[in-house]
């Protein structure tokens, strides 16, 4: 088995990279011949996120050879991050699939060369061969879903997120035909609302689902990567879905729903 790559949007990467590191403390890459993932899943919470890249302009070079269609590498999201966070003023980052030269173990290679200066690091990784069964996407996103939108202002809805995660665990979407979104959330004390509207009308709220508040915000870490759209999905009783598409690929975080 062969991987290799050069990462040239760097800092975009480590954007995602950050967006993950706040989602779950262990992440995969799921790697193919023409493919590149990154996945997280909690087996108890049901909470799954996925990042799903195009190899260009993510990557100026990328080659994987091996018997099975993907390698499945789990690895910390926080020695991730930490690698990222020093190779972020680089040009390019060389990646390369090999042995650990003090454990003995599988790991990722990350190789900088700046100014004449050579850095490696190691990404200590775990090689899963059940990880087709496992880190699937919990719901095909060719489906038709129940309900589907775009969202509002990433910032806006990110303030409006801080505040209510700070007054309650859970938060009510709703959304209207017309493309308005309203954020509740209350606690014993006190209740928050927030509707987001670009008309000048009283909104007919059609739909409405409750989740996490500290899951719903993580979405909104991707702020930074400025997404070309922002939109949202739902399978009743299952998931709400958030996607951001981007320059180097697709972010989707699927919310398990609250059941009242």
């Amino acid at each position: 088995m062969r991987f290799k790559a050069e990462i040239q949007k760097i800092e975009a990467f480590l954007n995602v990279v950050r967006f993950f590191a706040a989602v779950g403390k262990q992440g995969v890459f799921a790697i193919g011949k023409e493919d590149f993932f990154v996945v997280y899943k909690d087996s108890l919470s049901q909470l799954y996120s996925i990042f799903m890249s195009k190899l260009s302009p993510l990557f100026s070079a990328f080659e994987y050879d091996g018997t099975e269609d993907h390698v499945y590498l789990e690895f910390s999201t926080d020695d991730l991050l930490r690698v990222m966070l020093n190779v972020k003023e680089s040009e390019v980052c060389q990646i390369s699939l090999t042995r650990s030269a003090t454990k003995r173990v599988p790991c990722l290679n990350f190789k900088t060369n700046t100014d004449g200066m050579e850095v490696t690091q190691e990404l200590i990784v775990t090689i899963n061969k059940q990880g087709a069964d496992l880190y699937h996407q919990p719901i095909e996103m060719n489906a038709q879903m129940d309900v589907s939108g775009q969202l509002h202002s990433m910032k806006q809805m990110k303030q409006a997120l801080d505040k209510m995660a700070e007054l309650s665990d859970e938060v009510v979407f709703s959304a209207s035909h017309e493309g308005d979104i309203r954020l509740v959330c209350s606690s014993k004390q006190s209740k928050m609302e927030v509707v987001f509207s670009e008309q000048d009308h009283q909104p007919n709220f059609i739909f409405s689902c409750a989740c996490q508040s500290g899951q719903f915000k993580k979405f909104f870490i991707l702020e930074k990567l400025e997404p070309e759209l922002c939109e949202y999905y739902y399978e009743k009783d299952m998931f709400f879905i958030l996607k951001a598409t981007t320059n180097i690929g697709e972010i989707l975080i699927y919310i398990p729903v609250i059941q009242p």
